[in-house]
This record gives structure tokens, sequence and C-alpha cells, in this order.
């Protein structure tokens, strides 16, 4: 969410280099709050600059530099994977291009915490303590920070198959 505040009776000029995220290119009067939305695959940035003017007199010209992370596209967790030694689909990881920091929680069909992800190159080999798993249904909590600094909370299954 964006906004620019002025002092009271002053009319703002202001420019937006990239009207994709959800502002138009330029306008004069008080620059409209906005929510950002980037449905791309690729991060979209924007400078938005905003010149108060008062009586005549032109304040100091802000610029604001905006990047916007693909929607609904921070963090992934596969379904399904096989921790069966073939080499394919033998670890489950937390995918996001963007992420920073990862906490996930494994839970077995009991509500038993079984396996911790505190890493995001760290992944589940469907071992509880070196023990495997039997196949069938687990429950994840996961919380990711991504490098913005927002937070991106998720909750799901995952299936254990051999």
């Amino acid at each position: 969410m964006f906004s620019f505040i002025p002092s009271p009776g002053a009319i703002v000029n202001w420019t937006n280099s990239n009207p994709s995220v959800g502002l138009p290119a330029s306008g004069i009067g008080v620059v409209p709050s906005f929510t950002a939305v980037n449905v791309t695959d690729e991060p979209i940035s924007a400078t938005i600059t905003a010149k108060p003017v008062i009586g005549g007199c032109s304040g100091s010209t802000q610029s604001y530099f905006i990047k916007v992370l693909p929607l609904n596209k921070d963090v992934f967790v596969p379904n399904v994977f096989s921790p069966n030694g073939d080499g394919k689909n033998d670890m489950l990881f937390v995918y996001g291009n963007y992420i920073d920091k990862v906490d996930m929680r494994i839970f077995n069909q009991w509500g038993q915490q079984i396996a911790t992800i505190n890493d995001k190159t760290q992944g589940w080999d469907g071992r509880q303590k070196g023990n495997p798993q039997p196949v069938g249904v687990y429950v994840y909590v996961l919380k990711a920070i991504l490098t913005n600094g927002r937070t991106v909370n998720l909750k799901g299954s995952i299936t254990l198959i051999r």
C-alpha cells in the first residue's frame, strides 16, 4: 500500500514511471493511495515522484522507488514427494525466488511434529530422527519471510509416497 500525504493546501504534481504497478502515469493533486499488484512472472518496479506546490512556491521533490514481486508466486510447496532413493523428488523443499527466511513445521496424522525446516536450502527426507516415516498425508505450517520483509503464511498437506 502506497500513500503520500502533503502539507495542507499543497497541490502536488506527481509522476509514475511504470503505470503497470496500479497508478496512472501522472497527475495533479493528491497522489492516490493504491495497492500495487504484479500479475507477471518477474518483479516490476516504478519510481513515483511527488512535488508539492503552495502559493506558487515549489517544495522539495520526493521520489519513492517501489518493487513489486509477482502475485501468488512467492512461495511454493509441492503436495507430493517420494523419498525412495531413485533420485527423483526424494526431498521436500520450499521453493521461491524471494525467500529470505523459512520456518516450516511438518506434522503426522496424530498431530505430532516430526520435522522442522529452518533454512530454504534444507529439505525434508521423509524421516524423523533417522527413521523413515510411513506413506501417508502429512500437514505443514509454513512461515516465510521474503526479501522485501513481507511475511507469507501457508498451511497445507503433503503426500509422502515411496
